[in-house]
């Protein structure tokens, strides 16, 4: 999706979000155990936040996973650079970590390589 919006100035990524939802609460009621608990839905807001900023325009064809202190940049099916800061992260600490050499961009196949202009 990402090679054929770019062009027209539409970015598109990819967030695995880790965080307490209604999903997630079948761990709170033990009915399923998990050895982590997951964190409050706004400790993901900040990544958010910085996606949509202009700051990051140049970002686009990433798939990014973050939890509140973890943030991985993927490339499937593992992934290639992560960060992790205890204390948690700012919609403006991002740019330190989410760098243009570190960026994943795509490797199409021949469909995905085909596209013109």
């Amino acid at each position: 999706m990402d090679m054929e919006l770019n062009r027209f100035g539409i970015r598109v990524n990819a967030l695995a979000p880790v965080a307490r939802t209604d999903l997630t609460a079948v761990f709170d009621r033990g009915e399923v155990g998990h050895q982590l608990a997951f964190p409050p839905p706004e400790s993901v807001a900040p990544i958010v936040v910085h996606l949509a900023s202009d700051a990051r325009r140049h970002l686009h064809g990433q798939i990014l996973s973050f939890d509140g202190t973890q943030l991985s940049v993927w490339s499937h099916p593992e992934p290639t650079s992560t960060w992790t800061r205890p204390d948690g992260w700012t919609a403006g600490s991002f740019g330190d970590a989410l760098t243009a050499d570190v960026m994943q961009y795509p490797h199409p196949d021949r469909w995905g390589a085909g596209i013109l202009g």
